[in-house]
């Protein structure tokens, strides 16, 4: 799945793209949802089947305007009929993708039921779906970038690679540019582990589910963590040793790592403390505090002393496109894109914060029975 289907797919509203010959070409499980049909049903059928008729010549009118460029963007209050029957009230807002002289043009509408008790309520900010059409654009030059990025930096680092062994090869064990090479070496294994995780934003990545050791991920990622905080953050891991495996996708765990130790880190502008932990926790009925359903489960905190966030930002971290950053500096993307991939993978995600006073993410994963506690084998990870 590529970010834009991710990020399409985790909009908080009822989703669909169509084409200007009224070809649906996406939708999200929200819409689904809304509307009672499967997606096989709704994706290449056409609106139409799914509005009722009285709305669509005035709608059909407004969609060419778009297409034009004689307008930006297009609301309405419609029915939706349901695979029940049902005339579903929506307020909808509709905006051009692209547009294509040759092709044809996509659009855009999201849409969110309506009680009906304000016909001129407007529930998506002014510039809800400019920003959304933004910043997918954004991620889809972002990500063909990547992969160019990717294929001629792993080229180059398997050059790297290659040559500094053959010259370690050649060299006597206590030559004084041995150290040298050596650490040539690892410099270039870690610019071709970054490449992974560009990866992950230019191609469809295909999701291989291991048995992860998480403090190994981890200890992997120490010494890059500390680099990326800088002198002024004082990083700090306390790591169970007796930790539970999980069931993950190593990358999409690297991501989660990178996701909130960035954020940490734009959090702590003057210096601060970063601290990453885990431990074993069992969850059962009697349980206070674990925002988990009984079981066993790796529990992964990352907490920092940075500027920390009001209540009205806590409640929308993990909305798409939210964003504090300021001048486009952030996508609003990577709260949302963890939270996905926790969820995914079956566990948790909690935030405690209070301005002035830091940000405490906490993460629970299920634990994997692959390989039992107390196993202190020392690996990355283990396929199945």
């Amino acid at each position: 799945m590529t970010i834009f289907r991710s990020v399409f797919e985790n909009l908080p509203f009822a989703g669909i793209i169509f084409n200007d010959r009224g070809v649906i070409i996406e939708a999200n499980s929200k819409f689904c949802r809304l509307s009672g049909y499967v997606k096989p049903r709704v994706v290449g059928a056409d609106l139409k089947d799914f509005f009722h008729p009285d709305d669509f010549s005035a709608y059909l009118n407004h969609l060419e305007l778009l297409r034009k460029g004689e307008t930006e963007k297009y609301r309405t209050q419609r029915y939706l009929l349901s695979q029940k029957g049902q005339s579903i009230r929506v307020l909808e807002s509709t905006t051009v993708i692209n547009k294509n002289q040759i092709e044809g043009s996509n659009f855009v509408s999201i849409l969110e039921e309506s009680s009906g008790a304000d016909s001129t309520k407007n529930v998506f900010p002014d510039n809800f779906n400019e920003s959304i059409c933004f910043q997918l654009q954004k991620l889809e030059t972002a990500g063909s970038f990547a992969r160019v990025v990717t294929h001629d930096l792993k080229n180059l680092m398997t050059v790297v690679i290659s040559f500094s062994d053959i010259l370690l090869t050649g060299l006597d064990e206590k030559d004084s540019m041995r150290a040298d090479l050596i650490n040539i070496k690892k410099a270039g294994k870690r610019a071709a582990d970054l490449t992974k995780m560009l990866s992950v934003f230019g191609q469809n990545q295909i999701i291989k589910i291991l048995i992860i050791d998480l403090n190994s991920l981890i200890r992997c990622n120490e010494e890059f963590i500390q680099k990326l905080m800088g002198e002024r953050v004082t990083t700090t891991l306390c790591l169970n040793p007796d930790l539970w495996r999980i069931k993950a996708d190593f990358s999409q765990m690297e991501l989660v790592l990178f996701n909130l130790v960035i954020n940490a880190k734009d959090a702590m502008p003057g210096g601060g403390k970063l601290e990453i932990k885990t431990e074993n926790i069992t969850n059962n009925a009697d349980s206070k505090g674990h925002p988990v359903k009984p079981g066993e489960y790796v529990k992964w905190t990352i907490s920092d002393t940075g500027h920390g966030m009001d209540p009205d930002t806590l409640s929308q971290i993990f909305e798409p496109f939210f964003t504090t950053k300021i001048g486009g500096k952030g996508t609003g993307l990577g709260l949302t894109i963890t939270y996905s991939i926790i969820s995914k993978n079956k566990g948790s995600v909690s935030v405690q914060s209070e301005p002035g006073r830091g940000s405490i993410f906490t993460l629970f994963l299920p634990r994997s029975s692959g390989i039992e506690s107390g196993q202190n084998k020392p690996i990355n990870f283990i396929s199945e």
